[in-house]
């Protein structure tokens, strides 16, 4: 290579863009109950695995509480996994950044301690956010807050 042709205009990359959208129903809440089923309990935090649904969700607390209670709130994941994901279309109809930004994965959930409230943590597939939802079991369950962290 001569010292010139390192100077000489180079063509630009292409450019490629994914097509980023949100997605629903991420979560069937039966392929996650058969999941819960065959989980080892016997830790302090449980992990659901399924490479059906490419998924890996932490689950703290569970000691505390009952296998039912539990059970019947992950009956209701399909549908709060929704609420989550129409909460960041919300965000991004709302805002001038790219879609990528509001693009979050169910990492964890939390099960408070003496408490009916279950915490959904998420966190950004493609850039560093987190964001939690909160649901708390009264007579049925209710979403109590979305908030990025």
């Amino acid at each position: 290579m001569r010292i010139l042709d390192m100077f000489k205009k180079k063509a630009p990359l292409p450019t490629y863009k994914a097509p980023f959208f949100i997605e629903r129903d991420r979560y069937p809440a039966t392929v996650v109950l058969d999941v819960w089923e065959n989980a080892n309990k016997t830790g302090q935090t449980i992990l659901l695995e399924s490479s059906d649904l490419n998924i890996s969700i932490e689950i703290n607390g569970f000691q505390d509480t009952g296998t039912d209670y539990f059970k019947d709130f992950l009956s209701h994941i399909t549908e709060f996994d929704n609420m989550v994901q129409d909460f960041c279309k919300l965000n991004y109809d709302s805002k001038q950044l790219e879609m990528k930004n509001y693009l979050v994965s169910l990492e964890w959930i939390t099960i408070e301690a003496d408490s009916p409230i279950i915490v959904m943590g998420y966190w950004g597939k493609y850039i560093n956010i987190e964001l939690r939802a909160i649901f708390e079991k009264r007579k049925n369950w209710e979403l109590v807050d979305i908030y990025y962290q």
